[in-house]
């Protein structure tokens, strides 16, 4: 899945990789497997439709503001 930083670098992400997206002043950060984390420039639902378009499944959690379970 092709991703954008919000420092404007472009790069691809494994989505099996992400093991938490939570929502950070309208923004999406990604909380990968191993504790690395990294803002991107996605709203929430921008990033549920690129999960959805690479294949993988989004399960959105309204209580906590995160999705969870980006699985393919």
């Amino acid at each position: 899945m092709g991703l954008e930083r919000a420092d404007g670098v472009f790069f691809f992400v494994s989505v099996r990789d992400i093991r938490q997206a939570q929502e950070h002043n309208g923004r999406v950060r990604l909380v990968f497997g191993e504790g690395t984390t990294f803002m991107t420039r996605m709203s929430l639902s921008e990033f549920s439709a690129a999960l959805y378009e690479a294949g993988g499944r989004s399960f959105f959690d309204s209580s906590a503001g995160k999705v969870t379970g980006g699985e393919v």
